[in-house]
């Protein structure tokens, strides 16, 4: 069998948990090499990130350092996502509770920020001969000896003392950390910027900042070190099922997808045109007071009006009387319908007729209020031909 060359060739936390968490994700991102989605949460980060590493309330030197990738190149970064990251700038800087926090936050921090870490964590497949897995770590913050870190999040889903013990990711830049050092950091730290949407679903912080102290389990690191090899090759496997499926994926007439989407098209461009020509209609037949026109051969024009009224007490008490004894009866009666219930059934009509009449003669000598009045059209119907 012809041998599939490795589609991922390192492993990071945010492949591995994508793999774990958002398969779908992963494979759009890694197997048919879509353009990353960057979420509002994400381009959030990006933001609190960059405040965090250069203390700097500065959106234009906070855009260039987001606008800059890990190698130090400078990108072109699209107009929406600048839009997004100024309101999620705006959020943070506008929030003085969060500022005052984030002051006192800073005091704590360490002094490497973006701290990159690569390491070969080796392991013995099921063949013959000893591999190496390229494992790739980027610190929030860190000492400079690496002895401790700090890892960032701005997510809604609460964090807890519990949830940070068991993070992964805490542990994979352990593993990461014992293989450059030879040591593993006895603790980190988790920090939690709480955060909510505004108005528009842009991320906003409450103005809490949460921390939580992890002491690193040692039986956690090799854990993590033993299950590096399986999701290493569940990736591959994945990707070459993927392939798979794809080969066998029968041809797919393009043009009538095309046909339809350009038709969708058509329909909405026609649809702004109606919109128009009813603006239009309705302006005329209001400046010339009128609530109807009939053109012969075509049809009628005129307003659909939802109204109401105030009915008076006798009207009310008795509806919700009636209402009440009806629904009452019948959420006891259930599927039993003998002759008595029959009785019963034709009693009730009986009062809602009544009720009917009542408020048609309420309404003959009552003014209503207008609810809504809105433009509709009846097409005229071809006469048939006699012969």
């Amino acid at each position: 069998m012809e041998q599939i060359e490795r589609k991922i060739k390192s492993l990071s936390w945010s492949k591995i948990n994508s793999f774990q968490e958002y398969f779908k994700q992963f494979v759009a991102s890694y197997f048919e090499e879509e353009p990353f989605f960057e979420s509002n949460e994400i381009l959030f980060g990006q933001v609190m990130s960059a405040i965090l590493e250069l203390n700097s309330f500065d959106f234009e030197e906070i855009l260039n350092h987001i606008s800059k990738d890990r190698e130090g190149n400078t990108k072109q970064l699209e107009l929406w996502k600048i839009d997004k990251l100024r309101k999620s700038f705006n959020n943070i800087s506008e929030n003085e509770t969060f500022c005052e926090n984030l002051m006192s936050f800073q005091f704590n921090l360490f002094s490497d920020y973006e701290r990159s870490l690569k390491q070969f964590i080796e392991y013995k497949p099921a063949v013959d001969g000893v591999y190496s897995i390229c494992c790739l770590g980027y610190l929030d913050n860190s000492k400079p000896d690496l002895s401790t870190f700090r890892e960032f999040k701005t997510g809604k889903k609460p964090w807890t003392q519990e949830r940070a013990n068991e993070h992964g990711q805490l542990y994979f830049y352990s593993l990461l950390i014992e293989a450059e050092t030879g040591k593993l950091p006895e603790k980190c730290y988790l920090d939690w910027i709480v955060t909510e949407d505004d108005e528009e679903g842009i991320i906003k912080p409450t103005g809490e900042i949460k921390t939580f102290e992890v002491i690193i389990d040692k039986k956690k690191v090799e854990k993590m070190k033993k299950s590096l090899p399986k999701i290493f090759n569940d990736m591959q496997k994945a990707y070459e099922k993927w392939l798979e499926d794809n080969e066998n994926k029968l041809e797919i007439n393009e043009d009538i997808f095309e046909d339809y989407a350009n038709l969708i098209k058509e329909k909405e461009e026609l649809e702004e045109k109606i919109k128009k020509a009813k603006e239009k209609v309705d302006e005329e037949l209001k400046n010339k007071n009128l609530d109807s026109h009939k053109i012969e051969g075509v049809g009628n024009f005129y307003y659909q009006v939802k109204k109401s009224w105030n009915y008076n007490k006798k009207i009310t008490d008795f509806e919700t009387k009636i209402q009440s004894k009806y629904d009452n009866f019948y959420s006891k009666a259930k599927e039993v319908f003998d002759d008595k219930v029959k009785k019963l059934d034709e009693k009730f009509k009986a009062d809602f007729d009544k009720l009917a009449e009542q408020k048609k003669e309420f309404e003959e000598n009552n003014k209503a209020q207008v609810l809504s009045k809105t433009l509709a059209f009846k097409a005229e119907k071809p006469k048939k031909n006699k012969n």
